[in-house]
């Protein structure tokens, strides 16, 4: 019985002051009755089971749960226990309902729980809703459209005054109301609940014969979008004001803060808020359709994004609106430049700065579109001239330019000084960027990261580089600004290969170059990242296959020959020629770059072009012009304290130095290139506190992470690590969801997607080590991928080992790599895993390290070392017992000891072995060199 009576309250009182030992009174209520539990708690004699105490855990769903339903999925139990947040009933509910349904109804049925269906709202209706006071029901109606709520925001949507006192009221009760914070300001509705008063809220308008269905819930929504509008909290208003359908309002509040969800980089977000608006909004607000451009062009949406900037011009023209034409023409010139078309973004920006006179913040952003374009096709001495004007005017422009905006132009005007040869002011604008700039994520600061990696690169500070690069990528992945991406995996590509780690580096160039095509954007960072490649080849003595890469990418060019990127990705052909010993052509293709160079003052570039020439007259004999070509690279490389270009020449470097200090140059720069040169350092480079994992496939499959297992318990279940071996398999490719979770579960759970993200989840957190882990696995439209250059891979060791050998100058050098690569084969490729995905990549694996066995062997018994050669036979034959030139090499090596037993003993087997497996004799050449060897031991 529910008591109410003050009456029976005063004798409960009483009672419990004056009770006998051993006497013990159990209250069952949703609400603390009006007795002296203070005082009892104090003497403890109260014993209290509160809502966290019944609230059923997540494991004691499982157990009750499945007493019934044996079949049901972990994942589908853990959403039965978020859902129901543990409330008793409700499970009772499910349980009754559920109760001899199949399995694949059960867990469609659970991922679809809510309060509006049948059985659920019944109980809740019956039981909760219908006993309440009209206002109360009023109230709890009225305020379901809230997800979040606070006293204010009830008042406004309610048209009450007292919305605190209820909103205690009812939590005191236990009425599905839960507090949030402990000053009791913010409030929920049980899920469940809340979708109960939903659905309730909508039926009652359904049925009302009053107006049109819903226009209360508009109304609703409206007052709440007022609200919240006008306590600035904007993206709540927002979303108010879509559900009421109020598009004009929605599209005003989305106006505020678009620009600055743009710099912030939350670009994603803006994206999918301004889609919901409906086309004639967009088009109608040609400030919203430039902010969208915006956002679509961080997302990589480069076709979109031109679409909306040239509707906002359009339609800035309509309005005679100066500024804004003045601002799309500099989105359209800076979309040009990124394409590689310098004329047309030159002459854009122009005309944009035409519609910019008075507007100081307009002028600068034209500025440094201008200077962008006019540095690569007039010289970087104008280029940065420009810049300079560009972040002068935005100094003037004062509080129009928002910090962000402000640290934006410093940034450029740090990657536009890198391009005129002063590392040294690079670092200074960059620094003073992210100093100003108030958030730590954000594109600016993606980008200013960026641009610091390569000037402490070539000052052979690693670690900070390694540090920038990896920073900046974290932010262009969390951000999702795909725009970013090229420059950023070409930079971790161009420190991991000065490291030492060329087949990290290797897959984080071409994931550069990968996404710049997908693009169609990036053309500097495309010929800059097939540069940086074509140097990381030749570091693994793939020389003719980093020429064929320079020449292809410079044939399908199309634009200025003498960019900067085109310029850099030139100079690194002619240094693949001089790897190849070719000094004519490589003495060719330096010269036919000065001129460009020294009228562009691309300086560092220019500065190696003149190394090269050097060394190529020091190596012929021409010492007069090879010391003047070595004294024009000094002067130009000194100032920029950029050593590590000359210590990635090496031998060469020692060359040119060691000719410049005999002719009397006296330079702490050269004396520290020879102190520094690659017989004198080790060629691996290791950077402490660097994020590292390296994945062993060969064998059990294994994952270390930072030199440390990730052990079992890590995993917490054996899919995700089976998740991340699938990824590490199909490495390059992006891949469908559903092919995903296929690969992995099969067919047996199709309806319990979540299997596939609760995995990727404890995948992503046993590999987390702090709080600024990058994200590993990358997602885009529903496709997943390997973030592979984060990753140290055997079986990509084993590769480029493989590729070295085959690109070899000589015998000795290929058999090392070979060796190197039959080390790195610790057993059959994932041999703990049977997925059907598995096989094609371990059958590759075995014959390719066959190959290298058999090459191996070939070589000692070629050089009279036929007991090695044995060894590597031996291996060979453990994996191919059938494989009769394996045998046939065997039998030589043994017949090169004269040892007749193990001669004979090795031909049996292959013998028995023929007749077990395949019922036949060997070839009856091999016979025929059985008995050719035999007679000669």
């Amino acid at each position: 019985h529910y008591v109410a009576s003050p009456v029976v309250h005063q004798l409960v009182e009483i009672l419990l002051e004056n009770a006998p030992d051993g006497l013990h009174i159990v209250l069952s209520t949703r609400m603390d009755p009006p007795i002296a539990l203070a005082r009892l708690r104090a003497r403890g004699q109260l014993a209290e089971l509160r809502t966290s105490s019944l609230r059923f855990r997540e494991d004691e769903v499982s157990k009750w749960m499945g007493a019934d339903l044996p079949e049901l999925s972990n994942e589908s139990l853990n959403l039965l226990s978020e859902k129901t947040e543990g409330w008793a009933a409700a499970l009772q509910i499910v349980r009754s309902s559920l109760s001899g349904r199949d399995a694949d109804d059960v867990n469609a049925m659970l991922s679809g729980l809510n309060g509006s269906q049948q059985f659920v709202f019944d109980y809740l209706a019956d039981e909760v809703f219908k006993r309440l006071p009209e206002e109360i029901q009023e109230f709890l109606l009225r305020t379901s459209i809230l997800q979040q709520m606070d006293a204010s925001a009830c008042n406004a949507v309610a048209r009450v005054q007292n919305a605190q006192a209820i909103l205690e009221g009812l939590e005191k009760q236990n009425l599905f109301v839960a507090s949030l914070d402990s000053q009791k300001k913010w409030y929920r509705y049980h899920y469940l609940f809340r979708e109960f008063l939903l659905s309730r809220l909508q039926r009652v308008e359904a049925e009302s014969v009053v107006g049109p269905a819903l226009s209360r819930v508009e109304g609703l929504e409206r007052s709440a979008g007022a609200h919240y509008e006008a306590q600035s909290e904007l993206e709540v208003a927002f979303s108010h004001y879509i559900n009421a359908q109020d598009f004009e309002s929605a599209a005003r509040v989305v106006s505020v803060f678009a620009s600055d969800y743009v710099e912030r980089g939350r670009v994603e977000v803006l994206h999918r808020y301004l889609s919901t608006l409906p086309v004639e909004f967009l088009k109608s607000n040609p400030e919203l359709l430039l902010q969208h451009g915006n956002a679509l062009l961080r997302l990589g949406q480069t076709g979109a994004a031109v679409s909306a900037y040239e509707d906002a011009r359009s339609s800035f023209e309509t309005q005679t609106n100066a500024n804004g034409i003045c601002r799309a023409l500099t989105r359209l010139a800076e979309v040009n430049r990124a394409q590689g078309h310098y004329r047309q973004a030159e002459t854009l920006s122009t005309v944009a700065l035409s519609f910019a006179e008075v507007d100081h913040a307009a002028r600068a952003e034209a500025l440094m579109a201008l200077a962008k374009s006019v540095g690569f096709l007039t010289g970087m001495d104008k280029g940065r001239e420009l810049a300079e004007q560009a972040v002068e005017e935005a100094r003037l422009a004062g509080d129009e330019v928002s910090p962000l905006s402000r640290a934006n132009f410093l940034q450029s005007l740090g990657q536009i000084c890198w391009w005129h040869g002063d590392p040294q002011a690079t670092v200074r604008y960059c620094q003073e960027a992210l100093q100003i700039a108030p958030e730590e994520f954000s594109p600016i600061a993606a980008q200013a990261c960026i641009s610091l990696v390569t000037p402490y690169l070539y000052w052979r500070e690693l670690d900070k580089s390694l540090q920038y690069a990896e920073r900046g990528l974290q932010i262009a992945q969390t951000l999702h600004l795909k725009e970013l991406l090229p420059s950023a995996y070409t930079a971790l590509g161009n420190v991991l290969t000065r490291m030492g780690e060329t087949a990290r580096a290797e897959a984080s160039l071409r994931q550069g170059m990968e996404i710049g095509q997908q693009l169609g954007l990036a053309s500097y960072e495309q010929l800059m990242a097939t540069g940086f490649l074509a140097y990381n080849l030749c570091g693994q003595g793939r020389v003719d296959e980093a020429r064929q890469l320079a020449e292809g990418v410079l044939w399908s060019y199309t634009g200025n020959p003498d960019t900067y990127e085109a310029y850099v990705c030139r100079s690194v052909l002619a240094d693949v020629a001089l790897e190849n010993n070719q000094l004519e052509k490589a003495e060719t293709l330096y010269m036919q770059l000065i001129e460009a160079g020294e009228r562009r003052q691309f300086r560092i570039p220019l500065a190696m072009v003149y190394f090269g020439l050097a060394y190529i007259h020091l190596e012929t004999k021409r010492n007069t012009g090879g010391l003047e070509y070595a004294r024009k690279a000094l002067r130009l490389i000194e100032a920029s304290r950029a050593f590590q270009l000359f210590l990635d020449q090496g031998l060469r470097s020692q060359t040119v130095s060691e000719a410049l200090i005999r002719a009397g140059e006296k330079s702490p720069f050269l004396e520290r290139v020879l102190e520094n040169l690659p017989e004198k350092q080790p060629s691996r480079i290791t950077i402490q506190n660097s994020y590292s994992i390296r994945v062993q496939c060969f064998g059990n499959f294994r994952v270390l992470l930072n030199g440390e297992e990730v052990s079992q318990e890590r995993w917490v279940s054996a899919k995700a690590r089976d998740l991340l071996a699938y990824f590490v398999t199909m490495r390059g490719e992006k891949i469908p969801a559903d092919k995903v979770f296929d690969s992995i579960w099969g067919d047996k759970e199709r309806t319990s997607r979540t299997a596939f993200h609760t995995a990727l989840s404890r995948l992503r957190n046993a590999l987390k080590a702090g709080n600024d882990s990058p994200r590993l696995i990358l997602v885009e439209v529903g496709e997943y991928w390997l973030d592979s250059a984060r990753f140290t891979i055997d079986v990509d060791e084993f590769d480029s080992a493989l590729a070295k050998a085959r690109s070899a100058p000589n015998a000795k050098v290929r058999t090392e790599w070979h060796e190197r690569a039959v080390d790195l084969y610790h057993g059959e490729y994932l041999q703990n895993l049977y997925y059907e995905w598995v096989f094609p990549e371990r059958r590759r694996l075995t014959q390719t390290y066959l190959g290298a066995l058999q090459e191996l062997a070939s070589h000692h018994l070629a050089n009279q070392s036929p007991k090695q050669g044995i060894e590597y036979i031996e291996k060979a034959i453990r994996l191919d017992l059938l494989n009769e030139d394996l045998y046939c090499l065997g039998m030589r090596a043994y017949a090169a000891l004269k040892d007749r037993t193990s001669l004979t003993r090795l031909f049996t087997d292959l013998n028995a072995r023929l007749n077990t497996e395949l019922d036949t004799n060997p070839l009856p050449e091999t016979s025929r060199l059985y008995q050719e060897l035999i007679g000669k031991v």
